[in-house]
């Protein structure tokens, strides 16, 4: 939560100067963020419900060791952001081909204890994840152009999109 702070102390401030005080407003200082949303599948893939009978006991620790194992391979700039929390599109996608082809035995049983609906509802948050890299990328270098002209409230909302979609991407790190 630390890293959010500036993003936080730097939006109600700018939302003070500009008297942008509504629910609606405020609201904007927190957005959906697919780096954070992708984060869920691997919490559901290394638990068990209470009450629920483990086809495989050695499912979670092969997750756990197939997954650092590729990030190992795949070097620090993948590793170190997972690690503290953030996750980015280029690191997740080399994990997730890197795990497929290093151990695909792996696969199916992971996609059979974790289902079918949450591995569609996570590839929803993992396509937003590309949307908001790209989406990122544009609105940073065109930011500068974009705010010029604009009013108080715009460039709030517009500063709040790029904050959205830079921590939404994993480009906070």
């Amino acid at each position: 939560m630390l890293r959010h702070l500036p993003r936080i102390s730097t939006g109600l401030t700018e939302a003070l100067e500009a008297d942008l005080t509504t629910k609606e407003d405020l609201d904007a200082l927190q957005p959906y963020l697919p780096s954070l949303s992708t984060m869920w599948l691997f919490q559901k893939a290394m638990s068990v419900k209470p009450g629920r009978s483990v086809a495989d006991p050695d499912i979670i620790n092969r997750v756990l060791s197939s997954n650092f194992a590729t990030m190992e391979k795949l070097g620090n700039d993948v590793m170190m952001p997972f690690l503290q929390d953030v996750i980015q599109l280029r690191g997740l996608f080399s994990t997730i081909a890197g795990m497929s082809l290093f151990d695909p035995l792996l696969v199916p049983p992971l996609l059979l204890w974790v289902g079918p609906w949450p591995v569609i509802t996570w590839t929803a948050h993992f396509a937003a994840l590309a949307a908001y890299s790209v989406l990122y990328s544009i609105g940073s270098a065109a930011g500068p152009a974009v705010e010029e002209g604009m009013d108080a409230r715009s460039r709030y909302y517009f500063r709040r999109k790029l904050d959205a979609w830079k921590y939404g991407s994993g480009n906070d790190y």
